[in-house]
């Protein structure tokens, strides 16, 4: 892979967004208030952090950037880079702020535009981490998903991550809303690949903004659970509480809850406090069984509730940090346990005379081994 050497430029005052190492594209890099439509040049780079940053287009897949990424401005003016609820380059209610004033999108009109070849984002020097934003993912005429790929200073591929699929524009498609992605690796990061990975062959234009130049974003952490100690009540664990670091938008298909054990048995249960720092999951079937819709205590096992980090932050659709190690991304996972203390002995979960030979000898001999 070609690595393309840079033009330095002067460095230059960001937006205030942009101190905190966000290219949000509301200047350009002179400094100057961007021009619709304008081209942002292949060698004009963004200075963040000492380190120069270009924006461009490969479009013949030499690994070289040779077309250039355009300004948009939001709202309908002819050339757009999305078609959102809201109309063209409409964002979907309560994410206009997010979105801004000027956002880069892919040559020609998203209406009429195929594949428009790999978006590469290249550094002067390497970076411990990247985080960015791909608006309106949505599947109209097809699928779409995007990938991204990051790579070192010998053009060896670091890691992948790769955007939710869509194949319609309903309210659980990224419609008019950010796709937020955040990448981290110790080797340093010199260039950022974005490839179109759908199905659909028209109205593939990229919109891309908030660029978090120089470190990757930390999402929503699981700060803890109740019950977080086994349960011995004898009526079960009717619901379990998950404390999140911020509001979270969750989904009961972001979530499984299956038996701890060589099973692994779907348990039904609701959902619900989206949109809060308090999920509550409560159990609504017995394992293996069906949905009651009414509560089911969870009994005699360890059961492993499992969030996947399609729950997003509420405040900029980040995903959640489920592994908890500062970077958006990973899947949390924690064990809730019920435990009947008359069960004492094999086969657990079955109350017998087993239990009985276990309890005796040890009340006779006051617990001494």
């Amino acid at each position: 892979m070609n690595i393309r050497q840079f033009v330095r430029v002067v460095p230059v005052v960001l937006t205030s967004a942009a101190a905190g190492q966000v290219i949000d594209f509301e200047l350009a890099p002179d400094g100057s208030v961007p021009v619709d439509d304008a081209p942002l040049a292949l060698d004009a780079a963004y200075t963040v952090d000492g380190v120069d940053v270009t924006f461009g287009f490969d479009t013949d897949g030499d690994g070289v950037t040779d077309t250039t990424a355009f300004f948009e401005i939001a709202g309908n003016d002819g050339v757009d880079g999305f078609l959102g609820p809201n109309g063209t380059d409409g964002p979907r209610t309560g994410f206009a702020d997010q979105l801004g004033t000027w956002f880069l999108r892919s040559p020609g009109d998203f209406a009429n535009s195929g594949d428009p070849g790999t978006f590469i984002v290249e550094y002067s020097e390497p970076v411990p981490g990247v985080s960015g934003e791909v608006w309106d993912i949505d599947g109209s005429g097809g699928t779409e998903a995007w990938l991204v790929s990051v790579f070192d200073d010998q053009g060896m591929l670091l890691r992948t991550i790769r955007s939710p699929e869509f194949s319609g524009n309903g309210q659980d498609s990224l419609n008019g809303e950010p796709w937020v992605f955040s990448i981290a690796d110790p080797a340093g990061i010199v260039r950022v690949e974005l490839n179109f990975d759908g199905t659909k062959t028209n109205a593939i234009g990229l919109a891309f903004n908030n660029y978090l130049a120089t470190d990757s974003l930390a999402g929503p952490t699981l700060l803890t659970h109740q019950p977080d100690l086994p349960v011995t009540d004898p009526v079960g664990i009717a619901t379990t509480k998950l404390y999140w670091s911020e509001p979270i938008d969750i989904r009961e298909a972001d979530v499984s809850v299956l038996t701890a054990d060589a099973l692994g048995e779907p348990v039904p249960f609701d959902l619900e406090g989206s949109g809060t720092q308090v999920i509550t999951i409560m159990f609504t079937g017995l394992p293996g069984g069906n949905d009651t819709n009414s509560p089911v205590p969870a009994l005699l096992r360890d059961y492993t509730i499992t969030v996947r980090d399609s729950a997003l932050a509420l405040d900029n659709n980040a995903p959640i940090d489920g592994d908890s190690d500062g970077v958006s991304g990973g899947d949390a996972t924690v064990v809730v346990s019920h435990t009947c203390l008359a069960d004492l002995a094999a086969p657990i979960g079955v109350l017998d005379l087993s239990d009985v030979d276990v309890f005796i000898p040890a009340f006779l001999n006051g617990c001494a081994p």
